[in-house]
């Protein structure tokens, strides 16, 4: 499986994108995705740079199965460790790593896209791809 999440608006706190997720070349899933704003790549505070990673799922006591983004070797993404794509609505649920759901929509009135069932969301990415994917990050960043 492979996929290419292309941020589509960028605001000084937060990124939007889309992810479409691939078996060859045929679309087989389509999301949104959610991460803070660029930063310098700077820990905790920024979205990755635009480039060519990987997904592995992984499993942990605070957001039970999702993935970890690595470089294509398997090597942290530079200057930075343990990015994940996980379960999460607001910008407020980010630290530097990226939430899937089905929708962007302002769910709590703050003047900021949110997104919308990323636990089902997030959960069927898991049935499509549960050892994980390549992907792209297109955009400015």
């Amino acid at each position: 499986m492979n996929a290419i999440i292309h941020r589509s608006k960028y605001r000084d706190e937060q990124t939007e994108g889309i992810l479409r997720l691939y078996d060859g070349e045929r679309p087989v899933f389509s999301c949104v995705t959610l991460e803070l704003g660029w930063k310098d790549n700077t820990p905790n505070i920024s979205c990755i740079p635009k480039g060519i990673y990987r997904a592995t799922s992984r499993i942990s006591e605070k957001y039970g199965k999702h993935y970890r983004v690595l470089q294509s070797d398997g090597s942290e993404v530079p200057g930075r460790d343990y990015i994940l794509i996980h379960i999460g609505n607001f910008k407020s649920d980010i630290r530097g790593c990226m939430l899937v759901g089905q929708t962007h929509t302002d769910l709590n009135a703050d003047g900021y896209l949110d997104v919308t069932a990323s636990g089902l969301t997030l959960n069927r990415l898991l049935e499509l791809a549960p050892d994980g994917f390549d992907f792209e990050i297109t955009g400015e960043h």
